[in-house]
């Protein structure tokens, strides 16, 4: 049984968030900050883990700094 986390979405979003660190080179802590999570976390979401209890706050974060629709996050791949 697949898990909503097992999709091409949930991809693109890792995808995305780690592309988006590297081309504005930022640091993983500064990312972190800008998603309003630990480095720990993050590390796990660019690894394409998503961690316990996690919101989905993050994306609202990344769109609003990056300026990007947030269901361009998850849909599009960057």
């Amino acid at each position: 049984m697949s898990t909503p986390f097992d999709s091409p979405e949930f991809d693109n979003l890792c995808h995305n968030l780690t592309v988006l660190r590297q081309q504005h080179q930022l640091s993983k802590r500064a990312m972190a900050a800008i998603l309003h999570v630990s480095s720990r976390t993050l590390n796990a979401i660019e690894a394409g883990h998503l961690p316990k209890g996690i919101r989905p706050d993050p994306i609202f974060y990344a769109a609003a700094y990056f300026r990007i629709p947030a269901s361009d996050l998850l849909r599009l791949r960057l």
